[in-house]
């Protein structure tokens, strides 16, 4: 196994491939849910919740990984976790009832959700401050790779092979991947700790007190967040404000995903020769440009798809410079702290963030743009402010 001091070429890649699967695991059975009520006897409110349980269970989970990780160490967390999340995969598959499905459902999002929590620790722990902004940025594809591909996988395994297939494909892919973080991803953890409960939520709380931790964290939350607003909205906007099929949001997702990896190419290149707190100011003024792109034409006239896949594709180049540089700068400012949960506490709020902007968004929705367009600007703007601010107050003092 590789020399943690001399990192093998491969390991972001494998580090990529962790998160991508845990993120495919979300909404690769998607695509089956209309089935699901027939195959079980059940009702499409029902069926619905195999995707949001897992979620659920997905974002709970964030808050205890990252202290369990302090203790066990990230590597043996890793692959502890892959190993649990491919046995719940083969368990969902064997699934009898629906009410099996979604225990199953939940225990894999218990599971899938360390990745997102322990790689963000090794890339920094491995890496360095300088270099983990370029890992970060490459490792950006993963993320907006995976939730374009899962459903595109999904619906082709579910007509050729049914709906046990996704789970089947789950199964194999934690299970590959656990094999190569065994053989090239080594323990980053320096020294392992004992972890009380009243430590860790005396942990949390001074996480939540501390402004340099906080305003990076909730700003890049809120302007993470913003996108599933969008992810809520749009396949309705798409065929009551354009009248236009479904498969064209498929179609738009993949554009903002391909924007996305852009800035993540982008800002790897970017990493050596700019600070992260540059360009991660340069990025919060993408952001509230591509929201204004969004906001303005609403006063001018009737909506136009144009300008608003224009405002989403900079929305997605900006956001991707936002994650490859805010979870440095949020780790950075809590060095005296558990990185593990403050690593586990960014993502909680992250998915806190994403599920709000979408119920809001979803909760308004008049069969108009208006509350997508609102709750997107709404969280993208003072996202964006808070990871302005620091810039603000320099230039207020000199």
């Amino acid at each position: 196994m590789p020399d943690a001091t001399r990192p093998h070429r491969l390991i972001p890649f494998v580090l990529a491939a962790c998160t991508g699967v845990s993120i495919l695991s979300t909404d690769l059975v998607a695509p089956s849910i209309p089935d699901l009520p027939k195959i079980f006897a059940t009702d499409a409110q029902t069926a619905q919740m195999v995707v949001g349980i897992n979620l659920l269970a997905y974002a709970l989970a964030h808050l205890v990984h990252g202290p369990i990780s302090e203790v066990l160490g990230r590597r043996l967390l890793l692959l502890s976790a892959f190993g649990l999340f491919a046995l719940a995969s083969i368990a969902a598959m064997f699934a009898g009832s629906i009410e099996a499905l979604l225990a199953m459902r939940f225990v894999q999002g218990l599971f899938s959700s360390v990745p997102s929590v322990v790689v963000i620790l090794i890339i920094r722990e491995l890496y360095g401050r300088a270099g983990s902004v370029r890992v970060l940025a490459l490792y950006g594809f993963a993320i907006g790779a995976a939730p374009a591909l899962g459903p595109l996988i999904g619906s082709y395994l579910h007509v050729w092979f049914g709906w046990r297939a996704g789970f089947l494909l789950c199964a194999v892919l934690a299970l590959t991947v656990s094999l190569w973080v065994a053989w090239l991803v080594p323990e980053t953890l320096s020294a392992k700790r004992t972890v009380r409960p009243a430590g860790v939520v005396g942990d949390y709380r001074r996480l939540l007190t501390r402004g340099r931790y906080l305003r990076p964290a909730l700003g890049g939350s809120l302007a993470f967040g913003a996108y599933f607003a969008y992810i809520s909205s749009a396949p309705l906007i798409f065929r009551d404000v354009f009248d236009l099929p479904v498969q064209r949001f498929g179609l738009s997702t993949l554009l903002i995903v391909g924007a996305f990896m852009v800035g993540s190419l982008a800002s790897a290149r970017a990493a050596a020769a700019v600070p992260a707190e540059r360009m991660l100011g340069l990025s919060a003024l993408l952001l509230i440009f591509s929201v204004s792109l969004l906001t303005v034409p609403l006063a001018l006239g009737p909506p136009r798809i144009e300008m608003m896949m224009i405002a989403m594709t900079l929305y997605g180049i900006a956001l991707a410079g936002v994650l490859a540089t805010a979870p440095i700068i949020v780790l950075d400012a809590a060095p005296d702290l558990p990185q593990g949960q403050a690593s586990a506490l960014l993502g909680a709020l992250q998915l806190g963030a994403g599920a709000a902007a979408g119920l809001i968004s979803g909760a308004f929705y008049d069969e108009t743009v208006v509350s997508m367009v609102l709750t997107i600007s709404a969280f993208a703007v003072s996202g964006a402010l808070l990871l302005l601010l620091p810039h603000i107050r320099v230039r207020a003092t000199a």
